[in-house]
């Protein structure tokens, strides 16, 4: 389980897995890091709304071409995202290749939910 410092307003998002399926059933990834925020998005001029970027690097012996989909799910709630490859994000940090997605949104008029997430 991983904690992450507070991000706005003092609110505190805790991490603990994140679920990467794959599209070959030949060798399951390693995740090696995963990467929560809560962020602010500007949806239109001057309104802003709570986002959740959710991002993982792994190591997979069978390369990055197996990659299918990201699930993150809130246990308290049932709140559940999943990321299909085709939406997802690239992101390189060093030689490290990051994907996920900056723009989780929580069920309108909500915000993103405190806590446990795998």
């Amino acid at each position: 389980m991983r904690r992450l410092p507070a991000f706005f307003a003092g609110a505190a998002l805790a991490a603990a897995a994140l679920g990467l399926s794959v599209s070959c059933a030949q060798s399951p990834p390693s995740i090696a890091s995963v990467d929560f925020k809560v962020m602010l998005d500007e949806t239109s001029p001057g309104s802003f709304e709570e986002r959740l970027s959710a991002f993982a690097t792994w190591g997979d012996s069978d390369g990055p071409r197996d990659f299918y989909s990201i699930r993150v799910s809130h246990g308290e709630t049932g709140l559940e995202w999943t990321i299909d490859a085709s939406d997802a994000s690239v992101r390189m940090r060093g030689k490290d290749r990051w994907i996920g997605s900056a723009r989780l949104a929580p069920p309108i008029g909500e915000s993103i939910p405190r806590g446990d997430y795998e």
